[in-house]
Parts: C-alpha cells; structure tokens; sequence
C-alpha cells in the first residue's frame, strides 16, 4: 500500500526545454500546482508575474496577486480511487 504524507508543504520540480538545461533548479516558476494551503503559501511567490497557478479546492487563493484556477482536484481523486 502507498505512503501518504500528511502536513506540511513538498515541493517538485520539472524542467522542460528544447534547448541545454545550465541551471538544474527553478528560480521562478511558469506554472505552479498547490494542493495545500500550506504548499501555496510557502511557494506561491516564486511564480513569474503572468505565470499559471493552479489549486485545490480547499486553498485560499488570496496571497498571490494574479489568476488563479480552482479545481476540486483531492475531492475528484478520492472519488474515482
């Protein structure tokens, strides 16, 4: 059976280029995936002014000054596992 992790935030990242990647780490992000509260608010700030921030449901979006998209992504997964 899986591990669950419970509290707190984690974070991932995924480089895509067509071109040589110099630098392993992202510095700020294009788009950026909250499925906490906690997650957003430690990490919201390092999207780039016109990224795209996508979150669950139950994060409140407030902290970031641009578009956010909501989706009931934890809700959706527990209901088709």
């Amino acid at each position: 059976m899986g591990r669950k992790a419970r509290g707190g935030a984690s974070r991932a990242e995924i480089i895509i280029s067509n071109s040589s990647i110099d630098f392993l780490m992202v510095e700020e992000d294009d788009i950026f995936l909250a499925l906490s509260p906690e997650a957003y608010t430690k990490y919201c700030y390092r999207v780039k002014p016109r990224g795209i921030i996508v979150v669950d449901e139950q994060v409140n979006p407030k902290l970031y000054m641009t578009k956010v998209t909501v989706f009931p992504i934890i809700r959706t997964v527990k209901a088709v596992s």
